[in-house]
């Protein structure tokens, strides 16, 4: 009989150091070698956060040699199509393969089907054949044809039953049209050579493919789609497979839009169950406000310990107020659509922040970007000494006329960090950088860019990459698997959200989940942020209706009101 062992963990209580010591356990027993462990996961970002814990554990182990059994389960069937032959990728100049569907090519489906350009949204998208972004998905885009077929084929829904794609009622196709569009998007990948992510599954269930080893483990097991649930099942029955792990956390449940569903991970039938019962990440505080959204929406959340003495930590601010600074920051946003003005915000506050890799609206940290151009306003300012990559940046943002250069860009920056003195900026340039408007005639004046810039031109001290990867502006979605010293939950739970969770209906108890792993980030203190305005417009699948308790009175219970004043000067220490 194979061993069906279940790991149930919520928030913080180390379900991913669980599973590595498990597989510690099996190797150091000698009962299996690593190579005969296959770990799936499902974010990419979880798998690439599993491996360098594995490589922490076992350095002698070549990255490459783990990826091989450590991934999404987009990369492992990727991996068996390859082994197996099923496809024969092929290398362009550039040495990046080319079996996979990029960009170009969706835009050449759109060239030759020219009567479907209308209903399709022209951008990027490329994919990483680690795993799906799944990372910049929030349940509330706008969809078009080519996001209807991939619904389609992951949740394995039938063409005639595509009324319950989560954004339908945006599509402008008719409806008695859309398996034609199916039919017609499958012949154009045949034809170029192609798959897409649905096929890497796909192709793998048709084939009937196995991983081959005898351990399986799969964490964040509750945000698996219907494909990849029927895959896991074709390879946890293979004959190959005595020892069966899933790990996950219902209550993290989030990505039902692609179907994915707790129940999953709640029906899947077990010889041996492991419960995790302390969160090691949580104040108790923090922990018992998760747990009240969640009994909110009538669901039913484990009793676990976490941790005590953390007094007050959970506030309710306002969005004009100053934002207290933290070693490790997330400012979390429920939707992608509030990036842009949360952004701007913070920029204009001298806060420098990333976003995740598909946006643009966090601190570019590339060598001679925004980071660079900012130090040198900085160190011209302050009499500083300008490095090389500071003067690449001016390089990059000021005009050609402007540079009085006696050498070329490139060759500048080839010998750059051997003597960056070969080249220094104009007297001209100089002025302008170190004036109150020193993005005046730069290349690049967009709105957000010149709010980052104003925010830190009477800054002392320079801006490090570290600086800026320690402050997120993630969705919820994006901030899975994260944590941080200091959470910010720019849309708190207003008196809308809280009738629409109340409801008796699973979207409503997924929307729970939401604010769930949003409030659950937290290692030491949550904000709860009041939005200006009307703060909450994406919620139209959900009715009205009237409720006997208002979530949006915890705050009166639960958090401490900090009024403006208050916030002015607030910092850490003064929490504690």
């Amino acid at each position: 009989m194979k061993n069906r062992l279940k790991v149930i963990g919520r928030a913080g209580c180390g379900k991913t150091t669980y599973l590595i010591n498990n597989v510690m356990d099996l190797v150091k027993n000698r009962i299996y070698d690593l190579d005969k462990i296959t770990i799936c996961t499902f974010r990419k970002s979880a798998a690439e956060d599993l491996i360098n814990k594995m490589i922490e554990v076992y350095p002698y182990i070549p990255k490459e040699d783990l990826e091989k059994h450590i991934g999404t389960i987009h990369s492992q069937c990727y991996r068996l199509l390859i082994t197996n032959e099923i496809i024969k990728p092929k290398k362009n100049s550039k040495e990046k393969s080319t079996d996979i569907m990029e960009s170009k090519d969706y835009a050449g489906f759109i060239k030759e089907y020219k009567d479907y350009s209308y209903h399709i949204k022209l951008r990027n998208r490329d994919i990483d054949i680690r795993g799906m972004d799944f990372e910049n998905m929030d349940g509330w885009q706008d969809g078009d044809l080519f996001d209807l077929y991939s619904w389609h084929r992951n949740t394995m829904t039938p063409p005639e039953k595509c009324y319950r794609y989560p954004n339908y009622k945006n599509l402008t196709l008719p409806p008695n049209s859309i398996p034609q569009f199916f039919k017609d998007f499958k012949a154009y990948k045949k034809k170029i050579g192609k798959i897409d992510f649905s096929d890497m599954l796909q192709l793998v269930l048709l084939h009937q493919l196995m991983v081959g080893t005898p351990v399986l483990i799969v964490d964040e097991f509750q945000d698996l789609s219907p494909q990849m649930f029927a895959v896991f099942e074709l390879w946890s029955n293979s004959i190959y497979t005595n020892e069966v792990v899933i790990a996950g956390d219902p209550h993290q449940s989030i990505y039902g839009f692609w179907g994915g569903s707790p129940n999953y991970l709640l029906d899947w039938e077990c010889n041996e169950k492991k419960v995790l019962e302390h969160s090691f990440r949580l104040p108790k505080h923090i922990l018992l406000f998760g747990d009240k959204i969640l009994t909110t929406a009538g669901m039913k959340p484990e009793l676990i310990t976490a941790k005590e003495g953390c007094g007050n930590c959970i506030f309710k601010i306002k969005h004009s107020d100053n934002y207290p600074g933290y070693k490790t920051e997330l400012h979390l946003v429920r939707t992608n659509r509030q990036i842009p003005a949360l952004a701007l915000r913070l920029a204009k506050d001298g806060k420098v922040f990333v976003t995740t890799s598909k946006r643009s609206e966090g601190w570019d940290c590339d060598v001679g970007r925004e980071i660079d151009i900012a130090n040198a306003i900085i160190a011209l300012k302050n009499e500083l000494p300008l490095m090389g990559s500071m003067k690449l940046a001016i390089m990059n943002y000021f005009p050609d006329d402007m540079l009085n250069l006696q050498i070329t860009k490139k060759a500048f920056e080839e010998r750059m960090y051997i003597d960056h003195t070969i080249w220094n900026p104009s007297p001209e340039i100089t002025v302008i950088l170190q004036s109150d408007n020193p993005t005046h005639k730069m290349k690049y004046t967009s709105e957000l860019f010149i709010a980052k810039i104003s925010g830190i031109k009477n800054r002392e001290n320079y801006i490090n990459i570290h600086e800026a990867q320690c402050r997120k502006l993630y969705t919820i979605h994006a901030a899975k698997g994260a944590e941080a010293h200091g959470v910010f939950l720019h849309t708190y739970i207003t008196k809308a959200i809280s009738e629409a969770i109340r409801l008796p209906c699973e979207e409503s108890r997924a929307e729970a989940r939401v604010w769930y792993v949003g409030v659950t980030r937290a290692k030491t203190h949550l904000y709860l942020v009041q939005d200006a305005g009307a703060n909450y417009p994406y919620f139209p699948t959900i009715p009205s209706a009237p409720v006997e308790e208002d979530l949006s009175k915890i705050w009166e219970d639960d958090a401490d009101e900090l009024e403006h004043p208050e916030c002015k000067d607030f910092n850490s220490n003064s929490l504690n």
